[in-house]
């Protein structure tokens, strides 16, 4: 990279393979948000979206090829086909407007790493305030839910409404308090 750190830097400061990092690198180079993205929550192997952006043209190819080999299979195949659908019809970014034609770009910077970057951590920075949040309404709820059970009247309401069973996952949550800590 001309203004920032080079492939060799950014792995040895990221802990990440330098193979690795050269792969990321070559598609934010090429904008290819969407498919950083499916790397990134784990719907697409990092190898199948080094070939598409390649060679988009052989998507349909590439996707039967990660099928054969089991690489993605059922729920996570089907996100790929997505995806790829998506990608044809908004484009390589994740806000559906590709910036500037392929022919027209400037060479990524090292500023635009940056921002890059920036812009993951906040939105994971996002995903786990949100995770958190989740977390702490599921210890509200089984500890309410510990109390109502522990209430003879709740258990007689419970069985004349016929609803004696909870949620496999939440019983377990209820019924072992040692376990999640809370």
């Amino acid at each position: 990279m001309a203004l920032g750190y080079g492939t060799a830097a950014i792995a040895k400061k990221t802990g990440l393979n330098p193979g690795y990092v050269s792969e990321i690198l070559n598609l934010m180079e090429k904008g290819e948000e969407r498919l950083l993205n499916a790397v990134e929550t784990g719907a697409l192997p990092m190898y199948l979206a080094v070939r598409i952006a390649e060679s988009p043209e052989e998507e349909q190819k590439a996707l039967q090829e990660a099928y054969e080999t089991k690489a993605l299979r059922g729920n996570r195949l089907l996100a790929a086909q997505k995806l790829m659908e998506r990608r044809r019809r908004r484009g390589k970014s994740l806000s559906g407007k590709d910036r500037v034609p392929r022919e027209g770009r400037r060479h990524l910077t090292g500023s635009d790493v940056v921002k890059a970057f920036e812009r993951e951590t906040e939105r994971k920075k996002q995903l786990i305030r949100k995770a958190n949040a989740v977390g702490d309404r599921l210890v509200f709820i089984t500890q309410a839910l510990r109390q109502l059970l522990a209430d003879e009247h709740f258990h007689t309401l419970l069985r004349a409404e016929g609803l004696q069973t909870l949620p496999k996952g939440l019983a377990e949550r209820v019924n072992d308090r040692g376990r999640h800590g809370r």
